[in-house]
């Protein structure tokens, strides 16, 4: 099945915005600088030169890391002289660089993972007693993005959910795909959520285990979607999981990733995580590297949408 994907005609203010933050970790010196990137047509080619920009290198190379900024993406509007001063005063470039480690042997990642499988159900703990959406309006989020991005009516084929939880938004999802296959890495979960499934009589709904290895463990599919899939994990696992993801997506394939990018002060050093109590209840993924797993696995990042200052709805393309 070919999934046809839908070419933007220019890119928006807001994901130039994005790019200054994520990839370059600064706010743009004016909005004037802004006028010279509404050029690209797609968003792909916008962060592809973001990112291979001298500055963006040398950024990269002096372990900089992007600085976390809360406020919504329109307070840059008409900016005054003493506000870009401002801006260049506070820039990153005088902090003290914070490591991110993202690479892990498959010894290390399986250590990683009999960790996270307890930090997993704690923040669903609480997660639950913040109800802040619901399934149903998540499983919209879904179909909704999936339209937007070419997918037919009714997004026909293989569905697959990384991280599903409490299962409540895989139900809803469900009952509107032709098959989804779901993965967790909490076998409590897993067990918990076969038997809702049953007891619901859902006969196109598969739950499975998600580990390290082997990398083409998922299954096949047309499309995929994490959305409380990550933040629970260090970046080396954020890196494996979404790896394992753009893998399993047939050439035309849609995939949504909702991760953070950027947590400030965050820095992460796999040995002292995994010997020391963590109780941080989010972990980010770089977005240097994050394109690199997207460029790897022969895809392409067509859209960063509800960007929340916490993290990011990531679209994502199989090539054909």
């Amino acid at each position: 099945m070919n999934i046809l994907g839908l070419t933007k005609k220019t890119v928006s203010r807001d994901e130039i915005i994005w790019c200054y933050r994520h990839i370059l970790g600064r706010e743009p010196e004016s909005e004037a600088a802004l006028t010279p990137h509404l050029t690209h047509t797609s968003f792909r080619s916008l962060a592809e030169s973001f990112a291979s920009s001298d500055e963006a290198i040398k950024f990269r190379e002096a372990g900089a890391r992007v600085i976390h900024n809360r406020q919504p993406l329109t307070y840059i509007a008409a900016p005054t002289p003493d506000f870009i001063a401002d801006k260049a005063e506070s820039a990153p470039v005088a902090k003290q660089p914070l490591e991110i480690e993202t690479v892990a042997s498959v010894e290390q990642l399986s250590a990683c993972l009999a960790r996270a499988r307890g930090d997993r159900e704690r923040s669903l703990s609480v997660a639950a007693k913040s109800k802040s959406e619901s399934p149903e309006a998540l499983s919209r989020l879904v179909f909704a993005t999936l339209a937007r991005h070419g997918a037919p009516a009714g997004c026909p084929g293989v569905f697959v959910e990384l991280g599903f939880g409490v299962a409540s938004v895989t139900m809803e999802v469900a009952t509107k795909a032709e098959h989804l296959h779901a993965y967790e890495i909490s076998q409590s979960l897993i067990a918990s959520a076969r038997n809702r499934a049953q007891t619901l009589g859902f006969t196109n709904l598969l739950f499975h285990e998600l580990d390290v290895p082997p990398l083409d463990a998922v299954h096949g599919c047309h499309y995929l979607y994490a959305l409380d899939a990550f933040q629970y994990c260090p970046p080396p696992l954020i890196a494996t999981f979404l790896r394992k993801g753009l893998r399993a997506l047939v050439p035309g394939g849609l995939a949504i990733f909702r991760l953070s990018t950027n947590i400030e002060n965050y820095e992460f050093k796999l040995s002292i995580w995994l010997n020391e109590a963590d109780d941080r209840a989010f972990h980010p993924l770089p977005m240097t590297r994050v394109l690199e797993i997207v460029s790897g696995q022969g895809c392409e990042l067509l859209a960063v949408e509800n960007d929340d200052g916490m993290s990011s709805v990531l679209v994502i393309r199989k090539q054909s």
